[in-house]
């Protein structure tokens, strides 16, 4: 699990690792401020996605999109224990078929959700299809996925990349950061987002 520090509704403190004085994170920050992008840092809680969702629809005004369409309050908890839901909904929908591969590896992240698990991918992307959205990741690992792995990330337009099962569709509302440590074992969700005036 994620350290508990950062503070607020979601927000956490400073970039941590000492990044942004010169250390392993010096060149990440600078790709992050080339593209006109700020790092949101969310608490290390353990639900750092759900924190990041609900800052990302928080500032896109999507509270009534998500009471009318999930039943819940625009909160971390509440939008963990919908993604339970959404994903073992989805299970059910699936075909009848001889390959429940899918069907498991849905049912194992509902599972893990549940007990207070990292949410991932999956999660997002049944919440996203549920309110038809998108929202972006882009991803960074210290030691394979540095500054330049970002910068071409978001050259390339895979900000706005959502899982494959996402709708492509929706209203782009957001990016996520994936930063993962440099041994492969932690990672963690904040939100990219343009410096407020």
């Amino acid at each position: 699990k994620c350290s508990r520090t950062g503070s607020g509704k979601g927000g956490g403190g400073d970039a941590g690792r000492g990044g942004r004085d010169g250390g392993p994170e010096a060149g990440f920050f600078s790709a992050l401020a080339e593209n006109g992008l700020v790092l949101r840092e969310m608490r290390k809680d353990g639900h750092c996605l759900f924190h990041s969702i609900v800052h990302i629809l928080s500032e896109a005004g999507w509270a009534d999109r998500v009471r009318a369409r999930l039943k819940i309050e625009l909160h971390a908890a509440p939008l963990r224990s919908a993604s339970c839901r959404l994903l073992l909904a989805t299970v059910e929908a699936l075909p009848a078929s001889g390959e429940d591969g899918v069907g498991r590896i849905l049912e194992q992240e509902a599972q893990a959700i549940g007990r207070g698990g990292w949410g991932g991918g999956l999660s997002l992307t049944v919440l996203c299809e549920a309110l038809g959205c998108r929202i972006g990741v882009v991803e960074y690992r210290e030691g394979k996925y540095g500054p330049a792995h970002v910068q071409s990330q978001l050259d390339k337009g895979q900000a706005k990349y959502v899982y494959p099962i996402g709708v492509h569709s929706g209203e782009y509302l957001g990016t996520l950061l994936n930063r993962t440590s440099a041994s492969g074992c932690g990672f963690h969700f904040d939100v990219l987002e343009a410096p407020r005036r």
